[in-house]
């Protein structure tokens, strides 16, 4: 009975902190503007949603006893350094570079903490870990996408996760409850203060629940692993830098081809968990 107590206090934390936030980033002015070609909202939109999300999971995992557990240290740990790093990010626009190098410290928590291989496969689930926190970061740029995505994957890894993962599970939940005000017209966005800290505690999720599987961990971040991939290629193809932002990501194309804003949002976040839900379905079987 806690834990379904716990369950709802992360959803309703972040639902309720959320329009707070919100009223506190106009304030201080930190906003996502339009202008550029990559930039498909048509106002300035509130930034750091993020918080509120991984408030909610605290507070959740809090409420269950679980936060001594070395993999709700982890995630939640590591993921207030990632929001730290995305909230300076969002108020003084890092370069890539700098950024990466404030990345790659980070991700020796899960290592340390016991929560992932320190052996053969500790070279796979630190790439893997890193891909996932800058691909994350590169689906979301749609209106409540980077959201649905996430929870996605959530959803599928959560029968993986019930007995020893607790943490993500409320994730999870703070994501549903953010999801209202994130949905399109957005009244406030994750911010790579939430984009950084989603994508490195659901990469370790499903590090985690896989056992640092090669094989099943990227297929349970599937969207964003196929747009880290088309980006590599295309940016190579064109020899442009790798980390540099631009406007021909899959939800870019999408938008381009006449596709209506919510169809675009809806059939992606769809086509995402069918294909991790599927991903479930052939771990229990031959994983």
């Amino acid at each position: 009975m806690q834990t379904i107590i716990a369950f709802v206090l992360a959803t309703l934390t972040s639902a309720v902190l959320t329009e707070p936030l919100r009223r506190l980033m106009l304030f201080c002015g930190l906003l996502d503007r339009p202008g550029e070609a990559r930039r498909v909202h048509k106002r300035a939109t509130p930034l750091c949603g993020g918080i509120a999300v991984f408030l909610g999971a605290f507070f959740g995992t809090a409420l269950a006893g679980r936060l001594g557990d070395p993999f709700s240290l982890a995630l939640l740990g590591g993921g207030a350094v990632f929001l730290l790093i995305g909230l300076v990010d969002d108020r003084l626009t890092l370069s890539a570079d700098i950024k990466l190098l404030l990345e790659i410290p980070v991700l020796l928590i899960p290592f340390v903490a016991g929560v992932l291989p320190r052996g053969g496969g500790a070279l796979f689930a630190g790439l893997f870990l890193l891909l996932a926190v800058n691909a994350v970061n590169f689906i979301d740029g749609l209106d409540g996408l980077c959201t649905l995505v996430c929870a996605g994957s959530l959803l599928a890894l959560s029968p993986l996760l019930l007995s020893r993962g607790l943490a993500a599970l409320f994730l999870l939940f703070a994501l549903l409850g953010f999801l209202p005000h994130n949905r399109h017209p957005a009244r406030i966005f994750l911010g790579d203060t939430g984009a950084l800290a989603l994508g490195y505690a659901v990469g370790l999720s499903a590090l985690f629940a896989t056992d640092a599987s090669p094989v099943f961990s990227p297929l349970f971040l599937f969207l964003p692993m196929l747009d880290l991939a088309l980006t590599v290629i295309r940016r190579t193809k064109n020899r442009a830098p790798l980390l540099l932002a631009d406007g021909g990501h899959i939800h870019h194309k999408l938008l381009a081809r006449g596709t209506p804003y919510r169809t675009a949002v809806r059939d992606l976040s769809l086509l995402h968990l069918s294909v991790t839900l599927f991903t479930l379905f052939l771990y229990l079987v031959i994983g």
